[in-house]
């Protein structure tokens, strides 16, 4: 998996702080190439690490 998940971990601290969203409201993604990342439901936005954030390919397979 390429660095995208740190940048999605980055901001999930982000918004947290900021006070935009309880840390389990919602998901971040985030497209790097041909790949697009997300976190899992239910993740705490403010605690993300890689095994929280799946990849998938942009057509559509995983």
């Amino acid at each position: 998996m390429s660095l995208a998940w740190q940048e999605i971990a980055r901001f999930g601290k982000k918004v947290v702080a900021a006070g935009l969203t309880n840390s389990r409201f919602g998901n971040i993604s985030i497209c790097s190439g041909e790949k697009i990342h997300i976190t899992c439901t239910g993740s705490m936005l403010d605690e993300l690490d890689q095994s929280l954030i799946a990849e998938v390919e942009r057509k559509g397979r995983c």
